[in-house]
């Protein structure tokens, strides 16, 4: 969000079960809720994290109070009593709507193609693009780089010719796969694009990538 000169950013997730171990949670899910504010006058970004947990009643519809997310402490040496009508109306719906829509971004996530933009110590973004403007985004001031034939592209799968002998051709199959390299340096920023969860799970690469679900 862009108010004025103040830009804030959230971010939800569902926590693992090793996240959770300890914690004072008896629904399966429980959500951490990160938070980012920009200063303009030191030009860093400050951060907060808010734990909730949820029963799973809240996917269904809230009807009762006993739908709504409930604060939890993301410390295990800490508890917390609070209802999240205690944080205000507005805090409460904004929480109650970021974890319905958090689902419906990374479905969306797991079959679009992202860019992760980080400069120096900052907090990274992750963007989603489109694959067909790849090429345009590197002629734009951020994202100059010098090697365009390095950008990371599916090669779809194909037969190859191999020569058996002087007389003699024969062809193999070769599956869909990854070629080019997908993280750069440029003036101070880390840029790292990041193919579509969906068809690295049916793609064999060495490559690692940075995981926009979690």
């Amino acid at each position: 969000m862009i108010v004025s000169d103040t830009i804030s950013l959230q971010k939800y997730k569902e926590l693992t079960a090793v996240e959770k171990r300890n914690l004072s949670i008896k629904s399966k899910y429980a959500y951490e809720k990160s938070i980012a504010f920009y200063n303009k006058d030191t030009e860093s970004f400050y951060t907060a994290k808010e734990g909730y947990e949820v029963n799973p009643s809240f996917f269904n519809g809230i009807n009762s109070p006993s739908d709504l997310p409930k604060p939890i402490s993301l410390n295990p040496n800490y508890k917390t009593n609070k209802s999240i009508m205690e944080l205000g109306a507005d805090s409460a719906a904004e929480v109650i709507n970021g974890i319905s829509m958090s689902y419906q971004v990374a479905l969306s996530l797991y079959y679009e193609w992202s860019i992760y933009i980080k400069e120096y110590d900052n907090i990274g973004l992750v963007i989603p693009i489109n694959p067909e403007i790849l090429s345009e985004i590197y002629k734009t001031s951020l994202l100059q780089f010098e090697d365009k034939k390095r950008m990371i592209h599916f090669v779809k799968q194909h037969y190859r010719r191999k020569r058996a002998d002087e007389n003699q051709d024969y062809s193999v199959f070769i599956q869909k796969y990854l070629r080019g390299e997908n993280k750069f340096n440029y003036k101070g920023f880390k840029a790292e694009i990041i193919p579509p969860k969906y068809d690295l799970n049916r793609v064999k690469t060495r490559k690692t990538f940075i995981d926009t679900l979690t």
